[in-house]
């Protein structure tokens, strides 16, 4: 194991630690509230409700322009996490795009698409940042 390797290691360990104790603080914040029973609502309609909501962005669709933006950053964030998930592969165990060789050609343009994605999400959040800061417009809070 090589020096770069240690140093990573080392690095991830309190990248880890320090995030477990953050997660752990927000953890007992939202336990704090009172329970509430959810059994009128049966688990399929959850499911429904957070695959609609939560990852099909369903209260953007009404703004279409938003929509797009929106929907670049959320899979330019899905796609990097799997960038990430490579490059965690990559620092422990000294290797150099582990997955290339496995997905071939596949991977440049998956790397590819991840770079496109990331300028488009970098994009849409300036323009979303000028959108609230700027030009001072209202965010639709209930909008569902």
């Amino acid at each position: 194991m090589g020096i770069q390797q240690i140093l990573f290691l080392l690095l991830l360990i309190i990248v880890l630690r320090s995030g477990a104790k953050s997660y752990g603080r927000i953890w007992k914040a939202i336990h704090l509230g009172k329970s509430d029973s959810l059994s009128e609502e049966h688990g399929s309609t959850r499911w429904k409700r957070v695959l609609l909501i939560a990852f099909g962005q369903k209260k953007m669709f009404k703004k279409p322009l938003v929509a797009l933006m929106h929907g670049a950053i959320y899979v330019a964030f899905l796609f990097t996490q799997v960038e990430l998930i490579e490059i965690l592969i990559d620092g422990v165990f000294g290797v150099h795009r582990f997955f290339a060789p496995f997905l071939g050609q596949f991977y440049t343009v998956i790397i590819s698409t991840v770079e496109i994605l990331s300028i488009l999400a970098l994009t849409a959040t300036l323009i979303f940042l000028i959108r609230r800061n700027v030009l001072k417009i209202k965010r639709c809070i209930i909008c569902y």
